[in-house]
């Protein structure tokens, strides 16, 4: 059975969504084919699966509907021009939206939409190519589509979004193509107006450190007999308008420079709460300093010059047009100023990663900068009381603290988050007491780190067991360090050092439940046997080869595998909580000093048992 419904236009975005709709089909048509195009939505199934309503809630989707038909309840994304209905030869009688099946269909427009009457589905199927000029195949428009831009060297998966609108708006796909020369206008901008304006592929040409510059365009037009030269000149004029604009905008910029822009930010309010964007700015760079601290691959200067100069551009009239390229715009003006090159490229790249396919800065003075921007606007946004919930995340405080993780991860910079916390606390206080604002800023900003350390728990989550996860997280509060940590502990048997943290955390707790854990004799050390010699010998190793902070993972592990017997045969040898309160207390010291080492590793009384292997 053949059904066409035919509409004036359907949105490509709607579109796109019934496509996706496979279950859906196969679950209601059977082995069903789906045609779609942006004035027709055809299905071709068995006549058995033939039900009126399920065609109604098949193609029904969240997008907004309207009334098209006075009086009537009906309700549709656009309104319902015609129906053919065939069952092999046999037209079929149906009526849906008000609108009763017919035995005819309509050429491209650009044909002059005609009718054309049909007797049949094989007919259909014919005249719909051949006189219609009609590829029902969106499948089939994409794959050409796709075929003939790479062939012009353009990348389909670059432009999965433009791809989108051009196989959905297109009935029968044809091609224009020219060369192009975008003047002044940077790389990244000259792109954003061909695919976001003009909705054209962009063709790149050499690379630079703008970007890879333009070279031309490729043109999808909905057209079978197209006038090439015609809409090439429509195409060009619109284009060249575009451009012009943007190098007006250019031209104005540039007469206040970058240096100057830096002052004017003082007046472009951040957050009310907080202050301008040029405090802001300040802020970031205190925190750039502490992490370059860390890291020691940046001097302060550069820093500070790449962290003020990362939010000019942002007085710019080209930024106020294309405010998502806010860093590149910045980063274009330095350069034709003359910046040092690695601190113009910072400026760019202190907004990477924005999405989760972005990458992360490549260069140091770029990852110390946006880690520092990413990290003030979590702190920031706590403090001063922007909201976030479970499902809303407005201000992206979400997306910077997992992109500040991403960084953190991926270049292996070991910060810890709750001393970070502690740094930020007295310059934020300080700078609420001098705005005269009474403000929690101790227990907000660990809130702020608790945050980032949730995310970080459902980052380590979606590849390794979570009680690990936890348990490595309630000790170390470094990224890269937790990271180190847990990858340990996953890859490798750590059964012995469980096995030890559990049989010392169990006696230790009886100690606590029986009152015999005298704090102030805790540390009173007389060895009286060799039993609790070989216990204070493991701790002197464990002090003398400092795994934890050396980050020798893998060997502290591996400390306990002969370890394990040794605290075995000390615990069936002496009696722990002896009579003898020296003995006691001796006892207990050298156990707790033995658990101290293990405790600063990860809380093992959240992780479960792992399998002795």
């Amino acid at each position: 059975m053949l059904i066409e419904l035919g509409f004036d236009d359907i949105p490509s975005d709607y579109l796109k969504a019934i496509s996706e709709k496979k279950k859906e089909l196969r679950k209601n048509f059977g082995n069903a084919v789906l045609y779609l195009t942006p004035r027709r939505i055809v299905m071709k199934f068995d006549s058995r699966y033939f039900d009126q309503s399920k065609i109604i809630e098949f193609i029904r989707y969240p997008f907004r509907e309207m009334r098209w038909i006075e009086g009537r309840p009906d309700s549709f994304v656009r309104p319902l021009r015609w129906i053919l209905a065939f069952d092999g030869d046999r037209k079929v009688d149906i009526d849906l939206f008000g609108v009763s099946s017919s035995n005819f269909t309509f050429t491209h427009r650009a044909l002059g939409n005609r009718k054309i009457y049909i007797n049949s589905e094989e007919e259909y199927f014919k005249k719909i190519y051949e006189e219609c000029r009609v590829e029902l195949s969106h499948v089939k428009r994409r794959e050409k589509i796709e075929k003939t831009i790479t062939e012009f060297g353009v990348n389909p998966s670059d432009y999965q979004k433009l791809l989108d609108m051009a196989v959905f708006t297109t009935e029968f796909p044809d091609f224009i193509s020219s060369d192009l020369d975008a003047g002044e206008v940077p790389p990244k901008i000259a792109e954003k107006i061909l695919t976001d304006f003009v909705f054209v592929f962009p063709i790149r040409g050499e690379d630079s450190i703008l970007g890879n510059k333009i070279k031309g365009f490729v043109a999808v037009v909905d057209n079978p007999q197209p006038d090439k030269e015609k809409i090439k000149e429509g195409y060009m004029f619109v284009i060249k308008s575009r451009f012009e604009d943007a190098e007006f905008y250019i031209r104005e910029d540039e007469k206040i420079n970058m240096s100057q822009r830096i002052h004017l930010l003082s007046d472009i309010l951040y957050n009310e709460n907080f202050g301008s964007f040029y405090d802001r700015a300040v802020f970031v760079s205190k925190i750039a300093d502490f992490i370059n601290a860390r890291l020691s691959v940046c001097s302060r200067s550069d820093i500070r010059r790449a962290v003020m100069f990362s939010k000019a551009d942002i007085t710019t009239g080209l930024f106020r047009e294309f405010p998502e390229h806010q860093g590149y715009i910045g980063m274009f003006y330095l350069i034709r100023e003359g910046e040092d090159s690695n601190i113009s490229y910072a400026v760019y790249e202190h907004k990477l990663p924005e999405k989760q396919e972005d990458p992360i800065p490549k260069t140091d003075l770029g990852k110390v900068v946006s880690l520092a921007d990413k990290l003030a606007h979590v702190f920031i946004s706590f403090v001063t009381g922007l909201p976030i919930t479970s499902e809303e995340d407005p201000f992206g405080i979400r997306r910077a603290a997992r992109s500040a993780l991403r960084i953190t991860l991926e270049a292996k910079i070991d910060i810890d988050i709750f001393e970070l916390a502690d740094f930020i606390s007295p310059l934020l206080r300080e700078h609420f007491e001098q705005k005269g604002l009474a403000v929690d800023v101790e227990r907000k900003i660990k809130d702020a780190a608790s945050f980032i350390l949730e995310r970080l728990e459902v980052i380590f989550s979606e590849s390794f067991k979570k009680d690990i996860v936890k348990g490595v997280l309630s000790r170390s509060f470094s990224p890269c360090d937790a990271y180190e940590r847990i990858r340990v502990l996953s890859e490798h048997d750590f059964y012995p050092l469980f096995y030890v943290a559990r049989r010392i955390k169990n006696i230790i707790d009886q100690a606590v439940s029986r009152g015999l854990l005298n704090q102030d004799k805790i540390g009173s050390i007389r060895i009286t046997n060799d039993k609790e010699k070989e216990i204070m010998e493991l701790n002197e190793k464990l002090q003398k080869e400092d795994f934890i902070d050396s980050k020798r993972y893998l060997d502290f592990i591996k400390f306990f595998e002969s370890a394990k017997n040794k605290v075995d045969d000390f615990f069936n040898s002496v009696v722990v909580l002896s009579e003898n309160e020296e003995e006691r207390n001796t006892r207990l010291s050298i156990l707790l000093l033995l658990f101290s080492h293990i405790d600063s590793f990860a809380d093992f009384s959240q992780i479960e048992k792992p399998s002795q292997r």
